[in-house]
């Protein structure tokens, strides 16, 4: 039983008192046991790993997204390269039919030449969507600094809303005690 108790206030944020009251046992004993065998060192130590697993598992995530992001800015940016190559292309479309003794098939195909009419509007997209695919990335490592901070922040604030008041963590690497 004592295990069992021991474990449920290491992993939650009930207090001695709610514990007590569950196991049918004097608070004051588990006060006095919890006290004697350092449970809420205990408990700091299981959170402060939970914290670190969580702010592992936000990092990875958003390294995968980083990633996923800039190749996709890679694939746009190289297809803006190919559209900006043909801006000052002219497109012939060709039609040819071919016999053959069975059927005749039309075969069509586009060719591009160098010359022509530049696309004026097709620039100003273009380069707006250069300065879209810039600012993105931009903003793109901002958003992930300040939804971290958010995350952090969070977990903050639900491990500083212990029922007994006895766990206080902060994730700079500073400690506060524990009040039991």
């Amino acid at each position: 039983m004592w295990e069992e108790i021991k474990t449920e206030y290491i992993t939650t944020q009930t207090s001695y008192k709610k514990l007590a009251e569950k196991y049918g046992v004097s608070p004051g004993t588990v006060a006095d046991r919890g006290r004697f065998e350092r449970w809420g060192e205990e408990r700091r130590k299981y959170l402060q790993k939970t914290v670190q697993k969580s702010l592992d598992k936000i990092g990875d995530q958003q390294a995968e997204n980083l990633v996923r992001v800039d190749a996709l800015a890679d694939q746009l940016l190289d297809k803006l390269g190919q559209a900006i190559d043909e801006l000052d292309m002219t497109v012939v479309r060709h039609k040819e039919k071919e016999k053959t003794e069975e059927k005749e098939t039309l075969i069509e195909y586009e060719e591009f030449k160098p010359g022509g009419v530049v696309d004026r509007k097709a620039l100003r997209q273009l380069a707006a969507s250069l300065k879209d695919l810039k600012q993105i990335k931009a903003i793109q490592s901002e958003l992930d600094k300040l939804e971290q901070e958010a995350r952090i922040e969070s977990l903050r604030r639900r491990m500083e809303q212990e029922d007994d008041g006895g766990v206080v963590i902060a994730l700079e690497g500073d400690v506060a005690g524990f009040a039991q």
